[in-house]
């Protein structure tokens, strides 16, 4: 039985909240996602010692965005066990993080989608729900 069975939705100020029915949860928050962590599963992996700075164009960003020399990421390489648990869904960065280099990133998070929504449209058609293990 999944331990945290409970997502609250809050509106506005009122903070009026809705309770929503679904035959499966999809997760593709970021990396610090709250829903992997409450449902206790280890974000494997490893983060580089270096910090890293991308740079594809020549344009001179210096003159249009502040404090450009403070901006900086660090590379993480992370995975989950299993990308379902019940009727939860992982995907993209709850998932998984990869380097940014070479397009891993966002691409990896396309792939995750497009593959899970395929999986989604057997599943809902009376496919076997293992489909959704792989």
């Amino acid at each position: 039985m999944i331990k945290c069975s409970e997502f609250v939705i809050e509106s506005g100020e009122s903070q009026a909240v809705e309770v929503l029915s679904a035959r499966q949860i999809i997760v593709t928050g970021d990396a610090g996602s709250g829903v992997r962590k409450c449902l206790e599963l280890e974000f494997k992996g490893s983060t580089y010692l270096e910090t890293t700075v991308l740079a594809s164009t020549m344009f001179p960003f210096h003159g249009y965005i502040d404090e450009l020399s403070n901006i900086n990421y660090r590379m993480h390489q992370r995975i989950i066990d299993t990308y379902r648990v019940e009727r939860v869904v992982l995907a993209s960065d709850s998932a998984h993080i990869n380097s940014l280099q070479g397009g891993m990133g966002m691409n990896g998070d396309i792939h995750d989608v497009f593959s899970l929504v395929e999986k989604l449209s057997i599943v809902w058609r009376g496919g076997d729900d293992a489909l959704l293990d792989k």
